[in-house]
Protein backbone atom coordinates (compact mmCIF):
# COMPACT_ATOMS: atom_id res chain seq x y z
CA UNK A 1 0.00 0.00 0.00
CA UNK A 2 1.18 3.51 -0.86
CA UNK A 3 0.90 6.69 1.18
CA UNK A 4 -2.28 8.64 0.52
CA UNK A 5 -0.22 11.83 0.27
CA UNK A 6 0.41 12.67 -3.39
CA UNK A 7 3.51 14.81 -2.76
CA UNK A 8 5.20 11.84 -1.04
CA UNK A 9 4.54 9.54 -3.99
CA UNK A 10 5.89 12.21 -6.35
CA UNK A 11 9.02 12.59 -4.22
CA UNK A 12 9.74 8.87 -4.49
CA UNK A 13 9.28 9.01 -8.26
CA UNK A 14 11.99 11.69 -8.34
CA UNK A 15 14.25 9.66 -6.04
CA UNK A 16 14.09 6.74 -8.44
CA UNK A 17 14.75 8.98 -11.46
CA UNK A 18 17.81 10.43 -9.69
CA UNK A 19 19.34 6.98 -9.24
CA UNK A 20 18.79 6.73 -5.49
CA UNK A 21 18.81 3.15 -4.21
CA UNK A 22 19.57 3.59 -0.50
CA UNK A 23 17.24 5.04 2.13
CA UNK A 24 18.41 5.41 5.73
CA UNK A 25 15.33 5.80 7.89
CA UNK A 26 15.02 6.83 11.54
CA UNK A 27 11.77 5.93 13.32
CA UNK A 28 9.13 8.55 14.10
CA UNK A 29 5.48 9.38 13.66
CA UNK A 30 5.39 12.58 11.61
CA UNK A 31 7.42 10.82 8.92
CA UNK A 32 4.91 7.94 8.71
CA UNK A 33 3.84 8.87 5.13
CA UNK A 34 7.49 8.62 4.03
CA UNK A 35 8.02 5.29 5.78
CA UNK A 36 4.80 3.87 4.30
CA UNK A 37 5.82 4.90 0.79
CA UNK A 38 9.38 3.58 1.24
CA UNK A 39 8.00 0.14 2.09
CA UNK A 40 5.77 0.23 -0.98
CA UNK A 41 8.80 0.70 -3.26
CA UNK A 42 10.90 -2.49 -3.68
CA UNK A 43 13.34 -0.43 -5.76
CA UNK A 44 14.91 0.94 -2.57
CA UNK A 45 17.20 -0.72 -0.05
CA UNK A 46 16.02 0.35 3.39
CA UNK A 47 18.28 0.68 6.46
CA UNK A 48 16.85 1.63 9.86
CA UNK A 49 19.15 3.62 12.18
CA UNK A 50 17.35 5.02 15.26
CA UNK A 51 19.94 7.73 16.07
CA UNK A 52 19.70 10.46 13.44
CA UNK A 53 23.26 11.70 14.00
CA UNK A 54 24.60 8.21 13.35
CA UNK A 55 22.12 7.73 10.48
CA UNK A 56 23.42 10.81 8.68
CA UNK A 57 26.99 9.50 8.75
CA UNK A 58 25.92 5.97 7.77
CA UNK A 59 24.29 7.50 4.69
CA UNK A 60 27.45 9.54 4.06
CA UNK A 61 29.54 6.36 4.06
CA UNK A 62 27.13 4.69 1.66
CA UNK A 63 27.31 7.66 -0.72
CA UNK A 64 31.10 7.66 -0.56
CA UNK A 65 31.33 3.94 -1.35
CA UNK A 66 28.71 3.86 -4.11
CA UNK A 67 29.24 7.30 -5.64
CA UNK A 68 25.44 7.60 -5.76
CA UNK A 69 23.08 9.85 -3.79
CA UNK A 70 21.68 8.44 -0.55
CA UNK A 71 18.59 9.73 1.26
CA UNK A 72 17.99 10.02 5.01
CA UNK A 73 14.45 10.29 6.36
CA UNK A 74 13.57 11.75 9.76
CA UNK A 75 10.61 12.79 11.79
CA UNK A 76 10.04 16.41 12.81
CA UNK A 77 11.71 18.55 15.45
CA UNK A 78 15.28 18.23 16.70
CA UNK A 79 15.56 14.82 15.02
CA UNK A 80 16.36 16.59 11.75
CA UNK A 81 18.97 18.85 13.39
CA UNK A 82 20.98 15.77 14.32
CA UNK A 83 21.75 15.31 10.61
CA UNK A 84 23.60 18.61 10.51
CA UNK A 85 27.12 17.30 11.29
CA UNK A 86 26.87 14.77 8.45
CA UNK A 87 25.34 17.40 6.15
CA UNK A 88 28.28 19.74 6.84
CA UNK A 89 30.75 16.93 6.13
CA UNK A 90 28.95 16.11 2.88
CA UNK A 91 28.96 19.80 1.92
CA UNK A 92 32.72 20.16 2.27
CA UNK A 93 33.47 16.82 0.62
CA UNK A 94 30.91 17.13 -2.18
CA UNK A 95 29.04 13.95 -1.34
CA UNK A 96 25.41 13.56 -2.53
CA UNK A 97 23.30 13.35 0.63
CA UNK A 98 19.53 13.96 0.52
CA UNK A 99 17.88 15.01 3.78
CA UNK A 100 14.11 14.42 3.79
CA UNK A 101 12.54 15.76 6.96
CA UNK A 102 8.93 15.51 7.99
CA UNK A 103 7.51 18.65 9.59
CA UNK A 104 4.36 20.06 11.10
CA UNK A 105 2.31 22.54 9.04
CA UNK A 106 3.70 26.08 9.19
CA UNK A 107 0.69 27.46 11.05
CA UNK A 108 1.46 25.09 13.97
CA UNK A 109 5.10 26.23 14.41
CA UNK A 110 5.91 28.22 17.60
CA UNK A 111 2.57 27.26 19.11
CA UNK A 112 3.75 24.70 21.64
CA UNK A 113 3.28 21.57 19.53
CA UNK A 114 5.50 18.59 20.36
CA UNK A 115 8.51 17.95 18.14
CA UNK A 116 8.12 21.22 16.31
CA UNK A 117 10.88 23.72 15.60
CA UNK A 118 11.68 26.17 12.80
CA UNK A 119 12.85 23.49 10.36
CA UNK A 120 12.51 25.43 7.15
CA UNK A 121 15.98 26.57 6.13
CA UNK A 122 17.60 25.05 9.23
CA UNK A 123 20.38 23.48 7.11
CA UNK A 124 20.66 26.42 4.72
CA UNK A 125 24.36 27.17 5.26
CA UNK A 126 25.48 23.64 4.37
CA UNK A 127 23.23 22.52 1.52
CA UNK A 128 23.46 23.35 -2.17
CA UNK A 129 19.68 23.31 -2.64
CA UNK A 130 16.56 23.13 -0.48
CA UNK A 131 12.81 23.18 -0.82
CA UNK A 132 9.71 23.20 1.35
CA UNK A 133 6.87 21.11 -0.09
CA UNK A 134 3.72 22.57 1.39
CA UNK A 135 0.58 20.46 1.03
CA UNK A 136 -1.33 23.55 -0.05
CA UNK A 137 0.67 23.85 -3.29
CA UNK A 138 -0.22 22.21 -6.60
CA UNK A 139 1.29 19.00 -8.00
CA UNK A 140 2.84 21.12 -10.75
CA UNK A 141 4.58 23.30 -8.13
CA UNK A 142 5.82 20.22 -6.25
CA UNK A 143 7.18 18.73 -9.45
CA UNK A 144 9.06 21.92 -10.33
CA UNK A 145 10.52 22.27 -6.85
CA UNK A 146 11.73 18.67 -6.83
CA UNK A 147 13.14 18.96 -10.34
CA UNK A 148 15.15 22.00 -9.29
CA UNK A 149 16.55 20.29 -6.18
CA UNK A 150 17.51 17.02 -7.88
CA UNK A 151 19.05 18.83 -10.84
CA UNK A 152 21.30 20.76 -8.47
CA UNK A 153 22.10 17.59 -6.54
CA UNK A 154 23.41 15.83 -9.63
CA UNK A 155 25.08 18.88 -11.15
CA UNK A 156 27.11 19.77 -8.07
CA UNK A 157 27.17 16.54 -6.07
CA UNK A 158 26.46 17.98 -2.63
CA UNK A 159 23.81 17.69 0.10
CA UNK A 160 20.23 18.93 -0.36
CA UNK A 161 17.30 19.34 2.02
CA UNK A 162 13.65 18.56 1.28
CA UNK A 163 11.35 19.64 4.13
CA UNK A 164 7.83 18.17 4.05
CA UNK A 165 5.14 19.55 6.38
CA UNK A 166 2.31 17.04 6.81
CA UNK A 167 -1.25 17.58 7.94
CA UNK A 168 -2.86 14.76 9.89
CA UNK A 169 -3.94 12.04 9.28
CA UNK A 170 -0.49 10.61 8.63
CA UNK A 171 -1.14 6.89 8.28
CA UNK A 172 -3.71 6.83 5.49
CA UNK A 173 -2.86 4.58 2.54
CA UNK A 174 -4.10 3.92 -0.97
CA UNK A 175 -3.70 0.95 -3.24
CA UNK A 176 -4.52 2.76 -6.45
CA UNK A 177 -1.82 5.15 -7.63
CA UNK A 178 -0.66 6.66 -10.88
CA UNK A 179 3.10 6.90 -11.15
CA UNK A 180 4.53 10.17 -12.45
CA UNK A 181 6.75 9.64 -15.48
CA UNK A 182 10.00 11.47 -14.81
CA UNK A 183 12.91 11.43 -17.19
CA UNK A 184 16.08 10.05 -15.65
CA UNK A 185 18.37 12.78 -14.38
CA UNK A 186 21.76 13.02 -16.01
CA UNK A 187 25.07 14.14 -14.59
CA UNK A 188 26.75 16.93 -16.57
CA UNK A 189 30.27 16.24 -17.82
CA UNK A 190 33.02 18.76 -17.19
CA UNK A 191 34.20 20.51 -20.33
CA UNK A 192 37.74 21.34 -21.45
CA UNK A 193 39.33 24.75 -21.03
CA UNK A 194 39.17 27.07 -24.01
CA UNK A 195 42.38 27.82 -25.92
CA UNK A 196 42.60 31.42 -24.71
CA UNK A 197 42.66 30.38 -21.07
CA UNK A 198 45.13 27.57 -21.73
CA UNK A 199 47.38 30.09 -23.48
CA UNK A 200 47.26 32.41 -20.48
CA UNK A 201 47.92 29.61 -17.98
CA UNK A 202 50.81 28.29 -20.06
CA UNK A 203 52.56 31.65 -19.84
CA UNK A 204 52.27 31.58 -16.03
CA UNK A 205 53.52 27.98 -15.99
CA UNK A 206 56.58 28.91 -18.02
CA UNK A 207 57.39 31.83 -15.72
CA UNK A 208 57.34 29.52 -12.67
CA UNK A 209 60.68 27.80 -12.32
CA UNK A 210 59.47 25.58 -9.46
CA UNK A 211 56.06 23.92 -9.64
CA UNK A 212 54.35 22.04 -6.81
CA UNK A 213 51.25 19.87 -7.26
CA UNK A 214 49.38 18.83 -4.09
CA UNK A 215 46.78 16.05 -4.26
CA UNK A 216 44.39 15.79 -1.31
CA UNK A 217 41.34 13.59 -0.65
CA UNK A 218 39.15 12.85 -3.67
CA UNK A 219 37.70 10.28 -6.05
CA UNK A 220 40.10 10.58 -8.96
CA UNK A 221 39.89 8.95 -12.35
CA UNK A 222 42.62 6.22 -12.44
CA UNK A 223 44.28 8.04 -15.34
CA UNK A 224 45.23 10.87 -12.95
CA UNK A 225 47.83 8.53 -11.43
CA UNK A 226 49.57 8.19 -14.81
CA UNK A 227 49.24 11.89 -15.61
CA UNK A 228 50.84 12.90 -12.32
CA UNK A 229 53.61 10.36 -12.89
CA UNK A 230 54.49 12.12 -16.14
CA UNK A 231 54.45 15.52 -14.46
CA UNK A 232 56.54 14.25 -11.54
CA UNK A 233 59.21 13.14 -14.03
CA UNK A 234 59.90 16.80 -14.88
CA UNK A 235 62.96 18.30 -13.11
CA UNK A 236 61.00 21.48 -12.30
CA UNK A 237 57.92 19.80 -10.78
CA UNK A 238 57.23 18.00 -7.50
CA UNK A 239 53.98 16.13 -6.77
CA UNK A 240 53.00 15.76 -3.11
CA UNK A 241 50.12 13.44 -2.22
CA UNK A 242 48.19 12.85 0.95
CA UNK A 243 47.22 9.35 2.07
CA UNK A 244 43.53 9.98 1.39
CA UNK A 245 44.25 10.94 -2.24
CA UNK A 246 44.92 7.24 -2.95
CA UNK A 247 47.48 8.07 -5.64
CA UNK A 248 50.68 6.06 -5.68
CA UNK A 249 52.36 6.37 -9.08
CA UNK A 250 56.12 6.41 -9.49
CA UNK A 251 57.73 9.70 -8.50
CA UNK A 252 54.87 10.95 -6.31
CA UNK A 253 55.94 11.96 -2.80
CA UNK A 254 53.64 10.92 0.04
CA UNK A 255 54.10 11.68 3.75
CA UNK A 256 54.01 15.47 3.46
CA UNK A 257 54.50 16.08 7.19
CA UNK A 258 57.35 13.56 7.32
CA UNK A 259 59.06 15.61 4.62
CA UNK A 260 58.46 19.15 5.80
CA UNK A 261 57.73 19.15 9.54
CA UNK A 262 61.40 19.47 10.62
CA UNK A 263 62.37 22.05 7.96
CA UNK A 264 64.04 25.29 9.00
CA UNK A 265 63.11 28.55 7.31
CA UNK A 266 66.30 28.50 5.25
CA UNK A 267 65.64 24.93 4.11
CA UNK A 268 62.10 25.81 3.06
CA UNK A 269 63.44 28.68 0.95
CA UNK A 270 65.31 26.08 -1.11
CA UNK A 271 62.15 23.99 -1.59
CA UNK A 272 59.34 26.55 -1.76
CA UNK A 273 57.44 26.62 -5.08
CA UNK A 274 56.75 29.51 -7.44
CA UNK A 275 53.40 27.96 -8.47
CA UNK A 276 51.09 25.64 -6.56
CA UNK A 277 48.42 23.47 -8.20
CA UNK A 278 46.01 21.65 -5.89
CA UNK A 279 43.37 19.01 -6.52
CA UNK A 280 40.97 17.20 -4.24
CA UNK A 281 39.27 18.35 -1.05
CA UNK A 282 40.70 19.72 2.19
CA UNK A 283 44.41 19.20 2.85
CA UNK A 284 45.26 17.44 6.11
CA UNK A 285 48.80 18.76 6.60
CA UNK A 286 48.66 21.89 8.73
CA UNK A 287 52.38 22.44 8.15
CA UNK A 288 52.18 22.74 4.35
CA UNK A 289 49.32 25.22 4.70
CA UNK A 290 51.34 27.27 7.17
CA UNK A 291 54.46 27.32 5.00
CA UNK A 292 52.62 28.28 1.82
CA UNK A 293 50.76 31.05 3.60
CA UNK A 294 53.98 32.39 5.11
CA UNK A 295 55.75 32.40 1.75
CA UNK A 296 53.02 32.68 -0.92
CA UNK A 297 53.93 31.25 -4.35
CA UNK A 298 54.87 34.18 -6.58
CA UNK A 299 52.99 32.85 -9.62
CA UNK A 300 49.89 31.98 -7.61
CA UNK A 301 47.78 28.99 -6.73
CA UNK A 302 45.53 27.06 -9.13
CA UNK A 303 42.87 24.71 -7.84
CA UNK A 304 41.45 22.08 -10.20
CA UNK A 305 38.00 20.62 -9.67
CA UNK A 306 34.30 21.43 -10.08
CA UNK A 307 33.88 22.57 -6.47
CA UNK A 308 31.07 24.92 -5.50
CA UNK A 309 33.33 26.50 -2.85
CA UNK A 310 36.40 28.45 -3.95
CA UNK A 311 39.15 26.67 -1.95
CA UNK A 312 41.60 29.52 -1.31
CA UNK A 313 43.60 27.33 1.07
CA UNK A 314 46.84 29.32 0.94
CA UNK A 315 45.29 32.81 0.66
CA UNK A 316 46.80 33.06 -2.81
CA UNK A 317 44.22 31.51 -5.16
CA UNK A 318 44.59 32.97 -8.64
CA UNK A 319 42.74 30.36 -10.72
CA UNK A 320 39.85 28.02 -9.93
CA UNK A 321 39.71 25.61 -12.86
CA UNK A 322 36.18 24.17 -12.87
CA UNK A 323 36.85 20.89 -14.63
CA UNK A 324 38.00 17.41 -13.69
CA UNK A 325 41.71 16.87 -12.95
CA UNK A 326 41.80 14.09 -15.58
CA UNK A 327 40.50 16.38 -18.31
CA UNK A 328 42.71 19.32 -17.30
CA UNK A 329 45.90 17.25 -17.17
CA UNK A 330 45.16 15.62 -20.52
CA UNK A 331 45.00 19.11 -22.04
CA UNK A 332 48.00 20.27 -20.08
CA UNK A 333 50.29 17.37 -20.94
CA UNK A 334 49.46 17.77 -24.62
CA UNK A 335 50.15 21.50 -24.47
CA UNK A 336 53.45 21.24 -22.53
CA UNK A 337 54.81 18.05 -24.11
CA UNK A 338 57.38 20.02 -26.14
CA UNK A 339 58.98 21.65 -23.09
CA UNK A 340 62.49 20.65 -22.01
CA UNK A 341 62.71 22.07 -18.48
CA UNK A 342 65.93 22.17 -16.51
CA UNK A 343 66.88 22.73 -12.90
CA UNK A 344 67.24 20.63 -9.77
CA UNK A 345 63.96 21.35 -8.00
CA UNK A 346 62.51 17.84 -8.15
CA UNK A 347 65.91 16.32 -7.32
CA UNK A 348 66.11 18.35 -4.09
CA UNK A 349 62.75 16.96 -3.01
CA UNK A 350 63.75 13.40 -3.96
CA UNK A 351 66.94 13.65 -1.91
CA UNK A 352 64.96 14.99 1.02
CA UNK A 353 62.47 12.10 0.75
CA UNK A 354 65.29 9.54 0.71
CA UNK A 355 66.91 11.04 3.82
CA UNK A 356 63.60 11.18 5.66
CA UNK A 357 62.79 7.55 4.75
CA UNK A 358 66.15 6.36 6.09
CA UNK A 359 65.67 8.24 9.37
CA UNK A 360 62.09 6.91 9.61
CA UNK A 361 63.35 3.32 9.33
CA UNK A 362 66.05 3.98 11.92
CA UNK A 363 63.50 5.39 14.36
CA UNK A 364 61.21 2.39 13.82
CA UNK A 365 63.98 -0.01 14.84
CA UNK A 366 64.32 1.47 18.34
CA UNK A 367 60.90 2.97 19.16
CA UNK A 368 59.23 1.85 22.38
CA UNK A 369 55.66 0.55 22.71
CA UNK A 370 53.36 3.40 21.77
CA UNK A 371 50.79 4.57 19.26
CA UNK A 372 53.69 5.19 16.85
CA UNK A 373 54.87 1.57 17.09
CA UNK A 374 51.35 0.25 16.54
CA UNK A 375 50.79 2.33 13.39
CA UNK A 376 54.13 1.06 12.11
CA UNK A 377 52.97 -2.53 12.73
CA UNK A 378 49.64 -1.84 11.05
CA UNK A 379 51.30 -0.37 7.95
CA UNK A 380 53.44 -3.49 7.59
CA UNK A 381 50.76 -6.08 8.26
CA UNK A 382 47.57 -4.74 6.67
CA UNK A 383 46.61 -7.13 3.84
CA UNK A 384 46.02 -5.85 0.32
CA UNK A 385 42.53 -4.85 -0.70
CA UNK A 386 41.47 -3.27 2.59
CA UNK A 387 39.57 0.00 2.74
CA UNK A 388 40.67 1.97 5.81
CA UNK A 389 38.59 4.72 7.39
CA UNK A 390 40.77 6.88 9.63
CA UNK A 391 39.15 8.85 12.44
CA UNK A 392 40.24 12.33 13.52
CA UNK A 393 42.47 13.85 14.85
CA UNK A 394 45.87 12.24 15.58
CA UNK A 395 44.72 9.02 13.92
CA UNK A 396 44.58 10.33 10.37
CA UNK A 397 47.78 12.34 10.94
CA UNK A 398 49.65 9.20 11.98
CA UNK A 399 48.39 7.53 8.80
CA UNK A 400 50.20 10.23 6.81
CA UNK A 401 53.59 9.14 8.19
CA UNK A 402 53.70 5.48 7.18
CA UNK A 403 54.10 3.45 4.00
CA UNK A 404 51.19 1.11 3.28
CA UNK A 405 52.94 -1.08 0.76
CA UNK A 406 49.92 -3.14 -0.23
CA UNK A 407 47.06 -1.81 -2.32
CA UNK A 408 44.99 -0.17 0.42
CA UNK A 409 42.32 2.51 0.00
CA UNK A 410 42.27 5.30 2.58
CA UNK A 411 39.44 7.61 3.61
CA UNK A 412 38.57 10.02 6.42
CA UNK A 413 35.96 12.60 7.32
CA UNK A 414 38.19 15.56 6.48
CA UNK A 415 35.47 17.86 5.22
CA UNK A 416 34.93 19.30 8.70
CA UNK A 417 37.56 17.13 10.45
CA UNK A 418 35.28 16.46 13.42
CA UNK A 419 35.51 13.43 15.69
CA UNK A 420 31.78 12.79 15.34
CA UNK A 421 30.51 10.08 13.05
CA UNK A 422 33.69 8.36 11.89
CA UNK A 423 32.50 4.93 13.02
CA UNK A 424 29.07 5.39 11.47
CA UNK A 425 30.68 6.50 8.19
CA UNK A 426 32.83 3.37 8.09
CA UNK A 427 29.77 1.25 8.84
CA UNK A 428 27.82 2.82 5.97
CA UNK A 429 30.79 2.40 3.64
CA UNK A 430 31.11 -1.28 4.57
CA UNK A 431 27.45 -1.85 3.68
CA UNK A 432 28.17 -0.78 0.10
CA UNK A 433 31.40 -2.61 -0.68
CA UNK A 434 32.52 -6.23 -0.75
CA UNK A 435 36.04 -5.25 0.33
CA UNK A 436 37.17 -5.66 3.93
CA UNK A 437 36.75 -2.35 5.76
CA UNK A 438 38.89 -1.35 8.72
CA UNK A 439 37.98 1.59 10.94
CA UNK A 440 40.86 2.99 13.01
CA UNK A 441 39.92 5.39 15.78
CA UNK A 442 40.93 6.81 19.12
CA UNK A 443 39.04 6.04 22.31
CA UNK A 444 37.36 9.45 22.59
CA UNK A 445 36.09 9.40 19.01
CA UNK A 446 34.94 5.79 19.45
CA UNK A 447 32.86 6.71 22.48
CA UNK A 448 31.54 9.87 20.84
CA UNK A 449 30.02 7.78 18.05
CA UNK A 450 29.13 4.75 20.17
CA UNK A 451 25.55 4.70 18.88
CA UNK A 452 27.04 3.28 15.69
CA UNK A 453 27.33 0.05 17.69
CA UNK A 454 23.53 0.02 17.84
CA UNK A 455 23.23 -0.59 14.10
CA UNK A 456 23.60 -4.03 12.50
CA UNK A 457 27.29 -4.49 11.74
CA UNK A 458 28.30 -5.71 8.28
CA UNK A 459 30.44 -8.84 8.36
CA UNK A 460 33.23 -7.08 6.45
CA UNK A 461 33.78 -4.34 9.08
CA UNK A 462 36.46 -4.39 11.77
CA UNK A 463 37.45 -1.63 14.19
CA UNK A 464 40.73 -0.81 15.90
CA UNK A 465 40.54 1.51 18.91
CA UNK A 466 43.71 3.20 20.18
CA UNK A 467 43.03 3.40 23.92
CA UNK A 468 45.49 6.18 24.66
CA UNK A 469 43.59 8.13 27.28
CA UNK A 470 41.51 10.73 25.44
CA UNK A 471 42.15 13.44 22.88
CA UNK A 472 45.86 12.75 22.54
CA UNK A 473 46.41 15.51 19.98
CA UNK A 474 46.08 18.05 22.82
CA UNK A 475 49.13 16.50 24.47
CA UNK A 476 51.12 17.06 21.28
CA UNK A 477 50.15 20.44 19.86
CA UNK A 478 51.57 23.55 21.54
CA UNK A 479 49.18 25.52 23.72
CA UNK A 480 46.83 23.24 25.67
CA UNK A 481 49.47 22.07 28.16
CA UNK A 482 49.97 25.68 29.30
CA UNK A 483 46.37 25.82 30.53
CA UNK A 484 45.55 24.76 34.07
CA UNK A 485 43.83 21.35 34.23
CA UNK A 486 44.41 20.83 30.49
CA UNK A 487 44.05 17.05 30.83
CA UNK A 488 40.52 17.51 32.13
CA UNK A 489 39.39 20.28 29.80
CA UNK A 490 41.21 19.43 26.55
CA UNK A 491 42.30 15.78 26.62
CA UNK A 492 39.16 14.64 28.49
CA UNK A 493 40.28 11.08 29.35
CA UNK A 494 37.27 8.77 29.02
CA UNK A 495 36.29 6.67 32.03
CA UNK A 496 34.24 4.08 30.11
CA UNK A 497 35.21 0.42 29.84
CA UNK A 498 35.44 -0.15 26.09
CA UNK A 499 35.27 -3.94 26.36
CA UNK A 500 32.06 -3.82 28.39
CA UNK A 501 30.55 -1.25 26.03
CA UNK A 502 31.20 -3.51 23.05
CA UNK A 503 29.90 -6.52 24.97
CA UNK A 504 26.66 -4.66 25.72
CA UNK A 505 26.05 -4.48 21.95
CA UNK A 506 26.99 -8.13 21.43
CA UNK A 507 30.35 -7.41 19.78
CA UNK A 508 33.52 -9.41 20.30
CA UNK A 509 36.70 -7.66 21.38
CA UNK A 510 40.40 -8.48 21.53
CA UNK A 511 42.76 -6.33 23.59
CA UNK A 512 46.48 -5.81 23.04
CA UNK A 513 48.26 -4.89 26.26
CA UNK A 514 51.69 -6.37 25.55
CA UNK A 515 54.65 -4.06 25.06
CA UNK A 516 56.43 -6.63 22.93
CA UNK A 517 56.62 -5.70 19.24
CA UNK A 518 56.63 -9.31 18.06
CA UNK A 519 53.69 -10.37 20.26
CA UNK A 520 51.66 -7.29 19.30
CA UNK A 521 52.37 -8.04 15.63
CA UNK A 522 51.14 -11.60 16.08
CA UNK A 523 47.92 -10.49 17.76
CA UNK A 524 47.32 -7.90 15.05
CA UNK A 525 47.86 -10.49 12.33
CA UNK A 526 45.40 -12.88 14.02
CA UNK A 527 42.82 -10.08 14.30
CA UNK A 528 43.14 -9.13 10.63
CA UNK A 529 43.04 -12.75 9.47
CA UNK A 530 39.88 -13.58 11.45
CA UNK A 531 36.81 -13.38 9.23
CA UNK A 532 34.53 -12.35 12.11
CA UNK A 533 33.55 -8.73 12.62
CA UNK A 534 35.14 -7.56 15.86
CA UNK A 535 36.90 -4.76 17.72
CA UNK A 536 40.60 -4.64 18.56
CA UNK A 537 41.48 -2.45 21.55
CA UNK A 538 45.12 -1.37 21.61
CA UNK A 539 46.08 -0.19 25.08
CA UNK A 540 48.78 2.49 24.95
CA UNK A 541 47.40 4.51 27.84
CA UNK A 542 50.62 4.39 29.85
CA UNK A 543 52.88 5.16 26.87
CA UNK A 544 54.31 8.68 26.40
CA UNK A 545 52.75 8.94 22.94
CA UNK A 546 53.05 12.70 22.49
CA UNK A 547 56.68 12.67 23.63
CA UNK A 548 57.55 9.85 21.24
CA UNK A 549 55.92 11.70 18.35
CA UNK A 550 57.95 14.81 19.15
CA UNK A 551 61.11 12.68 19.32
CA UNK A 552 60.23 11.22 15.92
CA UNK A 553 60.00 14.61 14.21
CA UNK A 554 63.22 15.67 15.92
CA UNK A 555 64.94 12.50 14.69
CA UNK A 556 63.90 13.28 11.11
CA UNK A 557 65.75 16.58 11.07
CA UNK A 558 69.00 16.83 9.13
Amino acid sequence: MHSAKAQVRLLFDHLEAAGVRDLVISPGSRNAPLIIEAQARPHFEKTVIPDERSAGFVALGMAEASGQPVAVISTSGTAMLNYHPAVAEAFYRQLPLIVISADRPEYRIDKGEGQSIRQRGALHNHVIAETHLSESESPEAWNQQLTDVFSRLLQQNGPVHINMPFEEPLYETTGSVTRQTISAYSRPEAGPLDDARIDRLEKIWQQAGRKMIIAAQGRFDPIVNLQLERLAARPDTVVLTETTANLDAKGLLAHIDRLIFPLTGAQWEQLAPDLVISLGNNIISKKIKFLLRQRPPAQGHWHIGPHYITPDTFDRLTEHIHTSPALFFSQWLFRTAYEKPGGHYARRWMHLAARRAAKHREFARKVAWSDWMFYDLLSQNLPAGHHVHWANSTVVRYAQLFDFHNRVRHSANRGTSGIDGSHSTALGYARRTQAPVLHVTGDLSFLYDSNALWAPWPANLKTIVLQNGGGDIFRFIPGPSSVENYERYFVAPPAADLEKLAEAFGLNTLTITTKSRSRAAGQLQDFLADTASQILIVDTSDAPNAQILREYFKALAD
